[in-house]
């Protein structure tokens, strides 16, 4: 039940322990697989959302240095 609650609560570390074939451990061990998947999902989006980072801050350094080539040929034609 713990386990359960950790999960709920965020905490993707959780060791979950499924020993027999009763119906609470086969509970047990889809938890600990679900628990599994949804870490690899998280860290999917998290390394998704930093290359976007990473590709948003090019971008705006690009337009910054567009807008810059752009007044200095404005101010040459001046």
């Amino acid at each position: 039940m713990q386990a359960s609650h950790a999960v709920a609560h965020g905490d993707l570390t959780v060791s979950i322990q499924a020993d027999g074939e009763d119906e609470v451990s086969k509970l047990l061990e889809a938890l600990s697989v679900m628990r599994g998947k949804l870490a690899q999902v998280v860290s999917g989006v998290r390394k998704g959302s930093e290359g976007i980072a990473v590709a948003s801050a090019q971008i705006a350094q690009g337009n910054s240095d567009l807008s810059s080539r752009t007044e200095e040929r404005t101010v040459h034609l001046i």
